[in-house]
């Protein structure tokens, strides 16, 4: 074909010259295109990820709430609000250490579940349950959605673990201990809250145990390694694990492994320490969990917190430790100024 038949031939019908079509593309394009979908991969992945910790931190907040309307149903009933953990008397024993949150699962509309536990059985930890006590052992496995917070990535993956705890003041065993919104074996009635139910701290958040071999400061507690006793003071228990860090660590991996079970080990936390503390948490093994049990959380910035009043609210890690404990007393005398 001459010159002239193959310009006729790329002539479309009207008689003007068309583009010369052509298959593929040439390098320097593919790397042009490239460039762009990374480009704005790198804008919308940020973007999308944020919205969906925004989703996790709302619906986070949200089963605060539903703890929290449950708690004031159980005031409605008890003339109280639940205590940090019960006993349940048997003749001259008592089998003790069941948590806050067991005594909620009716007012969330989880009877059944409460129903199934038997509380006549004892229970001092969660290996002692799994291993010992059968009739409660399959309550371990029983995941309660409004227990947890969908930004842990163990709430996926564990079974009846707890994310959202309650305060139960500075410290345990120390002259501050029993000064947080919930105190063991006895209901709190609404005049105990001196410093007033808007300004009291009720539930916060903290991660689930790793579960691991090898701790995570983030999520697990050190057992204490220092000289064996009680310290009086929830500065004392600061200082003591922050001169840990360089300590070989023997660590407890399971906690907050189960809403069944009371204390700091397992569903409450102290306000010793602030949101998120970088003093990672250690202490002694005991009813109540002794030691630096600080709140933390997967959302960035902060913690969501609830107050008695029922009220849910967003914390930052950056809050005075003076204000933070302040809020977990319920009658020192403080009154918390929100803003």
């Amino acid at each position: 074909m001459n010159a002239s038949n193959r310009l006729r031939a790329s002539r479309p019908k009207g008689g003007a010259i068309g583009p010369v079509l052509r298959d593929g593309v040439t390098v320097v394009e593919l790397l042009v295109i490239v460039g762009i979908v990374s480009l704005l991969a790198g804008l919308i992945l940020p973007a999308v990820q944020a919205a969906r910790e925004a989703s996790r931190r709302a619906t986070c907040a949200n089963n605060l709430r539903q703890i929290m309307l449950a708690a004031h149903a159980y005031a409605g009933a008890w003339d109280g609000m639940p205590p940090g953990a019960m006993s349940v008397r048997l003749g001259r024993n008592s089998a003790s250490n069941f948590s806050l949150h067991s005594s909620l699962l009716p007012y969330l509309e989880l009877q059944d579940l409460y129903a199934g536990i038997n509380f006549s059985l004892p229970g001092p930890s969660l290996s002692f349950v799994r291993s010992l006590v059968p009739g409660n052992a399959s309550l371990l496995d029983v995941k309660v959605a409004t227990f947890l917070c969908p930004s842990d990535p163990m709430a996926h993956a564990s079974g009846g673990a707890v994310s959202h705890r309650s305060n139960m003041g500075s410290c345990s065993s120390c002259r501050e201990s029993g000064s947080g919104a919930f105190v063991h074996f006895r209901a709190t009635g609404f005049a105990q809250y001196a410093d007033g139910t808007s300004n009291t701290l009720a539930f916060s958040e903290k991660p689930i145990g790793s579960g691991r071999s090898a701790g995570s400061a983030f999520r697990d507690w050190a057992k204490y390694s220092g000289p064996v006793g009680r310290f009086d003071s929830a500065d004392a228990w600061r200082s003591a694990c922050d001169g840990q860090r360089s300590a070989s660590r023997d660590w407890s991996t399971d906690g907050g492994g189960t809403w069944l079970l009371g204390g700091a080990v397992y569903t409450a936390f102290f306000v010793a320490g602030p949101p998120n503390d970088p003093i990672p948490d250690c202490g002694e093994m005991s009813h109540a969990g002794t030691g630096l049990f600080s709140a933390r959380s997967f959302h960035p910035g902060g913690v969501n917190i609830a107050m008695v009043d029922g009220s849910v609210r967003w914390c930052p890690s950056s809050i005075d430790l003076l204000v933070w404990r302040a809020m977990g007393s319920r009658a020192g005398g403080e009154i918390v100024e929100q803003r």
